[in-house]
């Protein structure tokens, strides 16, 4: 974020369980666009805190948090690699929108 946590438009948020912090989420939103779409730029969950649904908890804290401020989808990117938080976001109802493709030349 060029500029830190001031960046307008961006929201880093600390996700917190048992007063403990155990991950972070970032996303856009541009409220002066048409569409109104939050971009996930990036959402981790610390390591030792994985596999206890904090993924998908924080996922529906923050489509409760979009909703309110009447944001009607939530998007991001994903690799395919990562089948993990595929398996996540597909139980939470997201679905794939286009496919990138490489060739690795060798």
């Amino acid at each position: 974020m060029p500029q830190g946590r001031e960046t307008k438009q961006h929201f880093l948020l600390s996700i917190i369980s048992e007063g403990q912090t155990i991950g972070w989420l970032w996303y856009f939103y541009n409220n002066s666009e048409l569409q109104k779409e939050a971009f996930i730029y990036d959402f981790y969950i610390f390591e030792e805190h994985q596999g206890r649904g904090h993924g998908k908890s924080s996922l529906e804290a923050l489509e409760k948090l979009v909703k309110e401020k009447e944001i009607e989808k939530i998007s991001l990117h994903v690799f395919t690699h990562n089948e993990r938080a595929i398996h996540l976001y597909k139980k939470l109802n997201f679905e794939p929108t286009d496919i990138n493709m490489s060739k690795r030349i060798k």
